[in-house]
Order: C-alpha cells, then structure tokens, then sequence
C-alpha cells in the first residue's frame, strides 16, 4: 500500500510542476539534498528551519553546512533581511497527501513558513510513513490528541510551485512562492 501511495503522490506532483524523488535512503536522500540545494541554490545561501522535527531528526543543517553551503537559520540575526537572497528553502513535511501531491509543513518560532514561501526553490523533506491517502487523512494526523497536544502556529500546505494567472488567463510560475518544489522521500529504516 506504501509504495502505493509513493507512486501516487509522485505523479500527481508531477502534474502541477514538482518533483518527487525517492523512496530512498537517509544517505542517499540527504546526498540528493546537497546536490539539489547546491544546483537550486546557485551559490546562495540555503534557509533552513531547524526547528523543524525531520531536519532535526536527520541532521540536515549539520550535513549541508559539512558540505560547504552556506545556511541560513531562524536563529541567525539578520534572518529577516538576509532570507531574500536565499536560493532555495528547506523543510520538513509532518504529513503527504498522495491524492493531491501535497505536504504538509508545521510552523514555529524555529521552523517559520517564510522558509518555504520566500526563496525561489523549496526542497521538502518527508518521511515514507507519513504519506497517506488525502488530505483528510493528512489534516486527521496534524490534529494533536490528549490535555498537552498543541497545535503549531500555522500548517502549510504545498502542492507543487506556486501559479497565478491573471485576467487574460495567462499562467505564471513562482509570483507568490517558489517556482520549483522538490520532495525527497525517505525511508525510515536507520533513523534513530
């Protein structure tokens, strides 16, 4: 059912402009990301939100900053300004819908939704296990339960680079957000 739903979401993504790539590994998926933030990038600095859970959870900020990119972090002073000139944008994914090609990005003090939203490019990390069948599904698994269960500041939802058309019904890519999205599957096998 998994591959299913991988194979699903990866045509789908496919359809309104993105990528999917994978199911991979936790090396190869994160080899994958420093090739595609140093080609998205152009040799501009990465933003990255650290306080998201699977950037945490894989080491990323770690491995990209080993690799030689420079990355930009929330907790850096001059985020704000700085986050204009970034190349590409980072994050992790708390859930996929396969049905739409959608992921879902949990927003916080460290884990802001400019991340996804400002730089031209996004590359989205998600784990195998929290793709799902639609969207419901998706919103169901975001819902936290029990007296300490908080909902994040804000869930965005992405579902390939950003259109607008105007009146003449002429269709532009990457206006409102990233002009291209990148979706790295992986596997959890050997995630500690």
């Amino acid at each position: 059912m998994t591959a299913d739903l991988v194979e699903r979401f990866s045509e789908i993504l496919a359809a309104v402009g993105g990528t999917a790539h994978g199911p991979l590994g936790v090396g190869e998926a994160l080899d994958l990301l420093v090739e595609l933030c140093k080609e998205r990038a152009g040799g501009s600095a990465v933003a990255l939100s650290t306080g998201d859970s699977v950037i945490e959870r894989l080491g990323v900020e770690g491995h990209l900053g080993d690799a030689g990119l420079e990355v930009l972090t929330p907790e850096d002073v001059f985020w704000r300004e700085r986050l204009a000139e970034a190349g590409v944008g980072v994050t992790g994914a708390v859930a996929a819908a396969a049905a739409s090609g959608t992921v879902g990005i949990t927003c916080g003090p460290l884990a802001p939704r400019a991340t996804s939203l400002v730089p031209p490019a996004h590359i989205c990390l998600v784990l195998r296990d929290t793709m799902v069948e639609d969207l419901a599904e998706a919103i169901r698994r975001c819902t936290p339960t029990g007296p300490d269960g908080d909902l994040p500041s804000n869930l965005v939802w992405v579902s390939g680079p950003s259109r607008s058309a105007d009146l003449e019904l002429v269709l532009t890519v990457g206006v409102h957000g990233p002009g291209s999205v990148d979706v790295i599957i992986i596997d959890q096998a050997g995630i500690g």
